[in-house]
């Protein structure tokens, strides 16, 4: 059993002065987090002239703005949600 704990030890103990493990971060993430949604409202060309269901909830929101109802405004034809209770 003492054998085994030297073996880990030792082995512990080379990988944590291995330099090339270690990455060092020079810069932060400055990547602005965007939902698919709010890329796929960039460019809506994918959509135009379709007819497009939707699988929504009432969480579905679009800042303070449903789905449904910003792919309405926006002239998407919209013919079916779907909207699962549980």
């Amino acid at each position: 059993m003492a054998v085994k704990v030297a073996v880990i030890g030792a082995f512990l103990l080379s990988s944590s002065s291995n330099s090339s493990a270690v990455k060092e971060v020079k810069e932060p993430n400055t990547h602005k987090l965007q939902l698919g949604i709010e890329i796929l409202l960039e460019d809506l060309s994918a959509l135009e002239g379709k007819k497009v269901g939707v699988v929504a909830n009432k969480t579905s929101q679009i800042r303070k703005t449903h789905l449904v109802d910003t792919l309405l405004s926006r002239g998407i034809n919209l013919l079916t949600i779907f909207a699962p209770e549980h």
